[in-house]
């Protein structure tokens, strides 16, 4: 399990890396722009990148302050593991500025390779090395469908500039066979990388094999940016194509829905559930993406902030472990679902940390969530995608019976499955930095309903940034 490394380096290395991240969310927030292009229009910064930025280096600083007890817990010394962080989210933030679709692509590639050898990080297990190879082969995959599409793009107008090819649609008649195919290429290179249905294979494998703390990052972070460039082409790019991409982004936001819904009724393991869970938020969040319209825009820009805290609160409390009292050794309490009655039972506290999450994500009201939801369906019925509205209900109801099944496991289950002795034997190790972490967030999903004017504004501005 364990890495070779020095343990004196691992956490100054952590908090190093999080306060720079700090440092560049502070100055994306609050320093002063211009909506100017980069690298002879490759890359483009306007309210869109400038707060995407922001967020994805705020939320990335939070996801390396909750993995660095658990870092030195499973003896992953290796002070390269922030680094590739941070390169990863340096890739992140290029993609969201990503203007062209070459620029696009090598972004992308960026933030991949780090990806995968956070996923195979532990090299002494079996399932880590077994996640990674799973991730950079379908990774692998969906990185030729993407260059395919730009191919054939590129070779029916002759320009990979975002702007150019808004140009040209525009102006054009009908549409070649080439572009409407590489942007089904494009679209389904992309749709893999957050794995919406149905490019969703990989995703329980990998979340279970990778240690904790990457997938926390790769749950809470890239479908930011990923879904950014997405906003990018179908908004900019290539909305004379709305046709194309509106009926494709509804199949797949309700196919996703339907099959996390379904599959997620059947998993006894945490991680493959939260897995199946991710799925479906990604549904929800195309729903915003394939209304075709401002409101939309703003919803799913809305749904995947508080999606991100929502995960993140979450999967931080999978990082904690219980220790037995008598002796130092540390295990995870939370492996399969029975073992969350752990929690109500050692840790009432955190038993209601993860109440208020569950009750969030599966948007029950006045919880963050329920907003967040609420506004997606309110902007597919303003487009007239009723259809999809309805879908996204039923789901949630039933989302909501496999989410609260969470509450019923910890409070009123009597039987404790998992644990050698009592769990009276056992105590839940919770350092300072999740505590802070995990109250910030559970305040902010209980509270985002009486005041969600920030996040409300934010979102208007990165919208009305790419309104046409």
């Amino acid at each position: 399990m364990g890495e070779k490394g020095s343990p004196i380096l691992i956490s100054p290395m952590v908090w190093l890396s999080s306060q720079s991240l700090f440092l560049a969310a502070v100055l994306s927030f609050h320093g002063k722009f211009q909506e100017k292009s980069l690298l002879y229009g490759s890359l483009y910064f306007d309210s869109l990148a400038v707060n995407g930025k922001g967020s994805l280096f705020l939320v990335t600083a939070l996801c390396l302050i909750a993995s660095r007890a658990y870092l030195n817990r499973q003896g992953i010394f290796a002070f390269e593991y922030p680094l590739l962080i941070l390169l990863s989210t340096f890739a992140m933030g290029l993609l969201i500025s990503s203007y062209d679709l070459l620029a696009l692509y090598l972004a992308l590639e960026l933030q991949s390779l780090g990806l995968y050898v956070l996923a195979t990080f532990q090299r002494g297990s079996a399932y880590s090395t077994e996640a990674g190879l799973k991730y950079f082969v379908v990774g692998a995959f969906s990185s030729g469908l993407l260059l395919f599409g730009i191919s054939l793009i590129y070779g029916s107008t002759g320009t990979t500039s975002f702007e150019d090819l808004s140009r040209i649609l525009l102006d054009a008649g009908e549409l070649s066979t080439g572009i409407q195919g590489g942007l089904i290429f494009l679209s389904a290179g992309l749709l893999f990388k957050i794995a919406a249905v149905p490019f969703h294979m990989w995703i329980p494998d990998v979340y279970e094999g990778s240690p904790t703390s990457s997938t926390l990052f790769f749950a809470a972070i890239p479908k930011l940016a990923i879904i950014g460039s997405l906003v990018r082409l179908y908004y900019f790019a290539f909305y004379p194509m709305i046709f194309l991409w509106q009926g494709l982004l509804i199949f797949v936001s309700a196919s996703s829905m339907i099959l996390a819904a379904l599959a997620a009724l059947y998993q006894r393991k945490i991680k493959r559930f939260l897995a199946y869970s991710s799925i479906g938020h990604v549904g929800y969040l195309l729903i915003g993406l394939s209304s075709g319209s401002l409101e939309g825009l703003e919803s799913m820009i809305l749904y995947l902030l508080i999606y991100m805290l929502m995960t993140l609160n979450l999967w931080t409390v999978l990082l904690t472990t219980a220790r037995w009292k008598e002796g130092s050794h540390e295990r995870s309490p939370m492996k399969y679902m029975d073992e969350l009655q752990v929690l109500g039972k050692l840790n009432p506290a955190l038993a209601v940390t993860v109440g208020v999450a569950i009750f969030s994500m599966a948007g029950i009201p006045p919880m963050a969530g329920f907003c967040a939801k609420m506004y997606v369906f309110f902007s597919a019925m303003e487009s007239s995608l009723y259809g999809l509205a309805i879908v996204g209900v039923l789901t949630t109801v039933v989302a909501a019976y496999y989410y609260l099944r969470w509450l019923k496991i910890m409070y009123f289950e009597k039987e404790v499955k998992g644990f050698q002795k009592s769990p009276y034997t056992y105590e839940i190790l919770v350092d300072r930095e999740k505590a802070l972490l995990l109250s910030t967030t559970s305040f902010f999903m209980l509270f985002f309903f009486a005041n969600p004017s920030p996040l409300l504004v934010m979102a208007h501005e990165m919208a009305l940034s790419l309104s046409l």
